[in-house]
C-alpha cells in the first residue's frame, strides 16, 4: 500500500508571484535611487564648494581673495577652509590667483596709476560694451568700489555700453542696483563728486531711453 506524505507543498499563485517579484524590484530600485541620490547631492555640493573657492581667487588682489574666503567661511557656504585662510593670511604669495582677462581689466580700472585706469577702461569699453554679464559685474561693483577713481571708471564704462546688450531683465537689474547704490550715497556710506553724480544721471537717463524702446 502506497504511503501518503503528510508534508504540505507550498504553492504560489502566478499572479501573487508576479506581484512579489515586482515589489522586490521596486524595493531594490528604491534603494539604488536613494544611494544614487545621496551621492549626486554630495557631488553637487562639492562642485558648488569648488566653484565658490575658484571664484574667490578670480582677482589680482590677494586681500580680495582672502575677504571672499572669509565671507564664505563666516556664512557657512564653505566649511573646512579656516586652515587655508590662516595659511594664506600669513603668506599671500601662496594664494593661487587666477584672474580672467576681464577681471584684470576691471582691477586696472581702479589702479593708482592714471594711465592704467584710462587704458583699462578703454579696453573694457572696446571689448565688452555688448556683454550683459560684464555689465552686471560692473553694476554690482558700484556699492563696493575699490577706489573713487574705480567708481568713476565703472560709470564711464556703463555709459558706453551698447543699448542692444540690454533686455527688460537687465534694465530692471541695473535700475535696482543704482537705487541701492544711491541709497548708500544718501546715507553717507558712499561719497560722490559732482562729475560722478552727473555721469550717473546720464546713465540713468540712458536706461530710461532703452526701457522706452523695449
Amino acid at each position: 500500500m502506497e504511503n501518503k506524505s503528510n508534508r504540505k507543498t507550498l504553492s504560489i499563485n502566478p499572479v501573487l508571484g508576479t506581484v512579489l517579484v515586482a515589489m522586490i524590484g521596486l524595493f531594490g530600485t528604491g534603494i539604488g535611487a536613494s544611494i544614487g541620490g545621496y551621492y549626486n547631492i554630495k557631488l553637487e555640493k562639492e562642485k558648488l564648494r569648488s566653484s565658490l573657492i575658484l571664484k574667490a581667487v578670480e582677482t589680482t588682489n590677494p586681500e580680495s581673495a582672502l575677504n571672499y574666503l572669509r565671507l564664505l567661511s563666516d556664512t557657512g557656504l564653505v566649511t573646512d577652509i579656516d586652515i587655508t585662510i590662516k595659511k594664506w593670511t600669513k603668506d599671500t604669495t601662496l594664494i593661487p590667483l587666477r584672474p580672467n582677462s576681464n577681471q584684470i581689466v576691471l582691477d586696472g580700472m581702479a589702479n593708482k596709476d592714471r594711465k592704467t585706469r584710462i587704458s583699462s577702461t578703454e579696453e573694457l569699453i572696446k571689448k565688452e560694451s555688448n556683454n550683459p554679464a560684464v555689465i552686471r559685474v560692473v553694476l554690482r561693483s558700484l556699492r563696493d568700489p575699490k577706489s573713487p577713481d574705480g567708481l568713476w571708471n565703472n560709470i564711464v564704462y556703463l555709459n558706453a555700453t551698447n543699448k542692444f546688450a540690454y533686455n527688460k531683465e537687465l534694465v530692471k537689474f541695473a535700475m535696482d542696483e543704482i537705487a541701492s547704490f544711491e541709497s548708500d550715497v544718501n546715507q553717507g556710506i558712499l561719497l560722490l563728486g559732482p562729475a560722478t553724480k552727473k555721469s550717473l544721471e546720464n546713465y540713468k537717463n540712458y536706461l530710461l531711453d532703452i526701457q522706452r524702446q523695449l
